[in-house]
């Protein structure tokens, strides 16, 4: 067993894990059955908690000057304004989302990944996945041959999508809703230029338009209509896509271009599980999403990210193969409340929600200022869902953005901590760190104790705690020095053992 991990699919959510591992020097294979990238355009949003990771991938210069920047998304009832959710309230340089077709965010990771020499076996189809208690043997086949290859694994992670192969040989059960609509879409361009540059929901009782502005003078329509999809693979005409706009859109212009279109049915599913055994899931084969909210693509990414660097240290045998386990119940949660916020969601746009009160639950009144102000722009941003107890500690939610850190590290602010590929200890005090340094000392390959003034007061730490930061850009820990060894301890491996 040369590669110890096989990742299946080369899609976003495929290349980011990819990425992940290549920063820690893991061997891995990957596989896809397609005969290259894909050139549909699929996912649109690329938001703020996304664009963090790719911050801690080293990508922000990749992603800055592409795309269109948006910090707005209003919602529209009857031809009326009811909603405006404003991103600019958001901390951090991320306050909007990007509007970038997910081609183009391929492109970019498949550049990365070019630079890397990581290569994709394309053309190439599981056969067979035997999930045992020591390893993983996979069986695939390559297009034009007859010849199967049997290969074993330490792990494998299934990113290939809502009809994956993976999930199918070992059977991952599902749970579904069918919303009894489907959707039509397209990438449009208009014979005028609209004065409308933000994202804007037109609701009506009888359906639904999304207005999506995207770079290049191109526009994204996305229709909702009631019943399923009139015939499998069914694209909407430039005549659909004109009567939809016509009906819903307050100025009048006239397509003349539809640059990509598409058609699907409007459901959403979410495995009972993202792990069997020594087999992972992530993505749009862990979980699938209605479209409202965008929030398909990204909630695959955190997948990715959240996963990487925990296969990287157990297969380096850093870490104890318990750090794995958390994976399945931080994405479990995480992907159960975002379900729930998109279904909900949708539901409001699909007016099929069942009292008063629940339907008016988002139009703008005194009582829920926090929500327009704080709540809905951290949830559109991704950044609302993370991995924290209801205690309201620290632990397990996003490492706040501070800057202030390149006098003591390599980095310049906090969002780029991932690139060290590292857990970093802040202490309260230059004092605490001398405390602390013995323990790291005995987990050296995996943490850095440090003492940075702005990171003590962005995280509020008391005179005698510590903060642990995970590769991730979660925090790990917050707490004293017993606290911190206890954490460590469960998660890590002494020098000695290994």
């Amino acid at each position: 067993m040369s590669a110890k991990i096989l990742i299946v699919g080369a899609g976003p959510v495929g290349m980011t894990l990819a990425l992940e591992l290549a920063k820690y020097g893991v061997d891995f294979d990957m596989i896809d059955k397609r005969a290259a990238k894909s050139s549909a355009s699929k996912a649109l949003s690329v938001s703020a908690a996304s664009l963090k990771v790719f911050q801690g991938l080293g990508l922000e210069d990749k992603f800055n000057g592409v795309g269109k920047r948006v910090s707005d998304i209003y919602v529209y009832y009857r031809g009326r304004r009811c909603a405006h959710i404003d991103k600019r309230r958001l901390d951090g340089p991320f306050d909007y989302y990007l509007s970038l077709p997910q081609p183009e965010t391929e492109a970019i990771l498949e550049q990365q990944m070019a630079e890397r020499e990581i290569a994709v076996r394309y053309e190439t189809e599981c056969r067979l996945v035997e999930n045992t208690a020591d390893a993983v043997h996979v069986e695939w086949t390559r297009s034009g041959s007859d010849v199967v290859e049997r290969h074993s694994y330490d792990h494998v992670v299934a990113c290939d999508g809502a009809h994956g192969v993976v999930a199918k040989k070992l059977g991952l059960p599902f749970r579904e809703y069918d919303y009894g609509r489907h959707f039509v879409m397209g990438d449009v361009r208009f014979d005028r230029q609209l004065a409308m540059e933000t994202t804007s929901y037109f609701v009506t009782d009888d359906g639904f338009m999304i207005y999506l502005p995207m770079a290049g003078g191109i526009t994204r329509l996305v229709v909702g209509r009631r019943g399923p999809l009139p015939s499998p693979g069914f694209v909407p005409s430039t005549a659909d896509l004109q009567q939809a706009f016509d009906a819903y859109f307050p100025q009048q212009a006239r397509i003349t271009e539809v640059v990509w279109a598409s058609g699907a049915r409007m459901f959403a599913k979410v495995a009972e599980t993202n792990r069997l055994g020594r087999v992972f899931f992530a993505g749009d084969a862990f979980h699938l999403f209605s479209p409202i909210g965008g929030q398909g693509m990204n909630t695959g990414l955190q997948d990715a990210f959240n996963l990487g660097w925990k296969l990287a240290w157990v297969s380096h045998g850093l870490a104890h193969p318990r750090l794995l386990e958390t994976y399945r119940h931080e994405r479990m949660a995480t992907v159960e409340k975002t379900f729930a916020n998109v279904h909900r969601n949708t539901l409001q746009i699909l007016r099929e929600i069942e009292t008063d009160a629940a339907a008016n639950a988002f139009v703008p009144h005194p009582g829920n200022r926090a929500l327009y102000r704080r709540d809905l722009p951290l949830e559109f941003s991704g950044f609302q869902v993370d991995y924290a107890d209801a205690d309201g500690g620290l632990a397990g939610r996003h490492v706040p953005y501070f800057t202030g850190l390149a006098d003591v590290l390599p980095v310049a602010s906090s969002w780029d901590l991932p690139q060290l590929a590292r857990n970093v200890v802040f202490a309260a005090s230059p004092a605490v760190c001398r405390d602390l340094e013995p323990m790291i000392a005995e987990f050296d390959r995996v943490a850095t104790p440090l003492a940075a003034p702005p990171a003590a007061a962005a995280l509020s730490l008391d005179v005698n705690d510590v903060c642990l930061v995970r590769p991730d850009g979660y925090i790990g820990y917050a707490g004293d020095l017993v606290g911190l060894r206890a954490y460590l301890e469960r998660h890590y491996r002494h020098p000695s053992a290994h």
